[in-house]
């Protein structure tokens, strides 16, 4: 099969807590940042810990409409997340997973699919002190997979931990950068699609549904909402108190006028 650019689904798919959201969050803002249009959109149980959840993200260097019904890598958290959406991988596709995972690897390669394992959590450990890292090892994987560079995923991770202090940002880049490695040397070769940054790289908005949907009342003119704060309408609220002040301020609000 000739090599594909710039057309691809990713999934990334896992338990709440095991940074699906997060993960793939980043993710996609690492390949918006190379120029590409992308699509993506989350799936999640109302619970703190556990459940299945997943963050899907389909790319391309043209405008996108729509997603695709089927996955070309799926990186699986959990066992569940491959019994539940093993059976989207294309034909050629892959799945990508942590090496200490039990699952049925019949049911996957009966799909033509490919079998890619990673030493996620081993990497995390070893090199970041703490195995919660996995998730950042397997968006490096992904990307080294993909051939994507590297600099796009470093440069989110700097942007999303710098808050948390220098160390946390650079053992979550050491990690990431090791999954690149391992991946991209064991896999690159044998997947078949790639994913290249642009040449232009004008810069874009990257907002969920929820967002527009603040922004769009704001400048309706909205100036007074209340809610209960349950999923998954609580973002908007949040979005919406977060930005009162720059957004809409004066009478009749608790932003002072200006």
């Amino acid at each position: 099969m000739a090599k594909q650019l710039n057309n691809m689904t990713i999934r990334l798919a896992g338990e709440a807590g095991q940074g699906v959201e997060s993960g793939g969050a980043g993710f996609a803002k690492a390949l918006s940042h190379g120029g590409l249009h992308l699509h993506a959109f989350s799936e999640y149980m109302s619970r703190i810990r556990g459940g299945l959840n997943f963050f899907q993200i389909r790319v391309s260097d043209r405008p996108l409409w729509a997603h695709t019904e089927g996955v070309h890598i799926l990186l699986a958290f959990s066992p569940e997340a491959v019994s539940d959406y093993g059976s989207h991988i294309v034909p050629g596709g892959a799945l990508v997973f942590d090496d200490a995972l039990k699952f049925d690897h019949d049911a996957i390669t009966r799909r033509k699919a490919q079998l890619y394992s990673m030493p996620l959590t081993k990497i995390a450990q070893e090199i970041g002190g703490n195995k919660i890292m996995a998730n950042t090892c397997g968006l490096g994987a992904l990307a080294g997979i993909i051939e994507y560079p590297f600099e796009f995923v470093a440069g989110v991770i700097k942007q999303n931990f710098a808050r948390k202090g220098d160390a946390v940002v650079q053992g979550n880049l050491k990690v990431a950068e090791e999954g690149y490695r391992v991946g991209r040397e064991r896999y690159a070769a044998l997947f078949d699609w790639k994913v290249s940054p642009l040449a232009e790289r004008p810069e874009r908005m990257m907002i969920n549904g929820n967002q527009a949907l603040a922004v769009g009342a704001i400048a309706a003119g909205c100036r007074f909402m209340s809610g209960y704060p349950m999923t998954p309408a609580s973002s908007i609220l949040e979005f919406m108190a977060a930005q009162a002040r720059t957004l809409r301020s004066g009478r009749g609000t608790r932003a002072p006028a200006r």
